[in-house]
């Protein structure tokens, strides 16, 4: 049995990702140096996701909280980036990845303040 090609769906996320969502700033740190001292820098790349807030049903006040947001994006997040909106840092909460078979269609990243 032949496997499915998702590459169709992939690039439909990346079109409606980029028709409707906007540049938000991934923030990256990385470490250098010794393990005792080690020097701490930031590298900021611009990413485009969409900004949605959780429905009423989602929000648990633990896990979910009434404040958090989700972004949709096709670029790589990690839960130890951070996320820059409107001059806002959020940090990550949680990542899911969306991807059936062997292609990454989004990322699912939960953010809190």
């Amino acid at each position: 049995m032949a496997a499915y090609d998702y590459s169709t769906l992939a690039n439909t996320a990346i079109s409606l990702i980029d028709r409707f969502g906007r540049t938000i700033i991934r923030r990256r740190a990385t470490k250098s140096g010794d393990n005792w001292n080690p020097t701490i820098s930031y590298t900021d790349t611009n990413i485009i996701g969409v900004s949605l807030g959780y429905k009423a049903n989602e929000i648990d006040g633990n896990l979910i909280k009434a404040t958090d947001k989700k972004i949709l994006t096709y670029d790589e997040v990690i839960v130890s980036d951070k996320i820059v909106d409107n001059s806002i840092v959020y940090e990550v909460i949680s990542v899911d990845t969306i991807n059936p078979g062997d292609t990454i269609l989004i990322y699912k990243v939960q953010i809190r303040r």
